[in-house]
């Protein structure tokens, strides 16, 4: 099986590590010139657990990805989604299937178009991975959360890319609807981003006092927010979530932390100021996210 991995940063380096090491044709997009030289010369290495992979991925740019991929996985940033679908479908197969793992409100929107709609597959993971200098590092855990982009469309597109997943050593999961899953780690991300990003803080220099306060007020933000929206949260779930994060992935520095060490935009308008928006317009009072908004705007964005 072909499969394209569309961004060759942590995640997609992560994820395409271990279907090649699964057995897929697995070959990386990437527009970053000195990443994709990088990765063409010394492949994609991977500290999982501990154990180290060194998984020879072809690494290119869009324009020669080889035709014929029968999934397409989409790492890019939110504001890049359909910049980076327009210039990669032109490699998919006639019955090709599109998986997004990016974050953000309102993904099958943007890529409107582009993709017919009952091939489009959405996802979340809170699989964590960090970019250093001596390749990707994960403790390997975390789940894969699926569905189709439109629940009523024939789940079968979801059912490939969960098997895919699942072949490769994810935990994944389909979902017979996805908003729920979108919006519980959309909760997590904007808990932890902004402050990581303001503060160049790892999960743990977060795990104190002030910084546990901090979170728990965005969480219960972000749920005021969805429940104005009638969409289905689960606070005690993401809650517990976070609690794993502190426990399990303390070194981790959260991606938009990251970006901001790299020099990168961050995705903060579609994180915490897309819940800001959502509560401007739903009649929620929403003073923390955009704040946080704000702040990492005024930093550089």
């Amino acid at each position: 099986m072909k499969i394209a991995v569309v961004g060759g940063g942590a995640m997609g380096s992560l994820f395409a590590a271990r279907l090649a090491v699964a057995g897929f044709a697995t070959t990386l997009v990437e527009v970053d010139a000195g990443r994709l030289e990088h990765i063409c010369k010394a492949g994609v290495v991977v500290d999982l657990a501990g154990r180290c992979i060194v998984a020879p991925v072809p690494c290119v740019q869009p324009a020669d990805l080889e035709r014929g991929q029968e999934l397409l996985i989409l790492f890019t940033k939110f504001a890049g989604l359909s910049a980076a679908l327009a210039q990669s479908r032109h490699a998919l197969a006639p019955e090709g299937v599109v998986a997004v793992l990016s974050n953000g409100l309102g993904i099958a929107g943007q890529l409107e178009g582009l993709i017919p709609e009952n091939r489009l597959v959405l996802g979340v993971s809170d699989v964590a991975a960090d970019l250093r200098v001596d390749g990707v590092h994960s403790d390997g855990t975390g789940l894969v959360k699926l569905g189709m982009a439109n629940p009523a469309d024939d789940p079968a597109p979801l059912a490939r890319v969960q098997s895919v997943l699942e072949t490769a050593g994810f935990s994944a999961h389909a979902m017979p609807d996805i908003r729920q899953a979108i919006w519980e780690k959309l909760a997590f991300n904007a808990a932890f981003n902004a402050v990581a990003t303001l503060a160049d803080a790892r999960v743990c220099d977060l795990d104190n006092v002030p910084g546990r306060r901090i979170v728990a007020a965005i969480l219960a933000e972000v749920g005021s927010v969805a429940r104005a929206g009638q969409v289905p949260f689960d606070h005690a779930a993401v809650s517990a979530r976070i609690e794993q994060a502190f426990l399990r992935q303390g070194e981790h520095r959260p991606s938009m932390a990251q970006d901001r060490r790299a020099g990168r935009r961050t995705e903060i308008g579609a994180i915490n100021g897309a819940i800001a928006a959502r509560g401007e317009e739903w009649g929620v009072p929403v003073p923390i996210n955009r704040t946080l908004t704000d702040l990492v705007c005024l930093t550089g964005g």
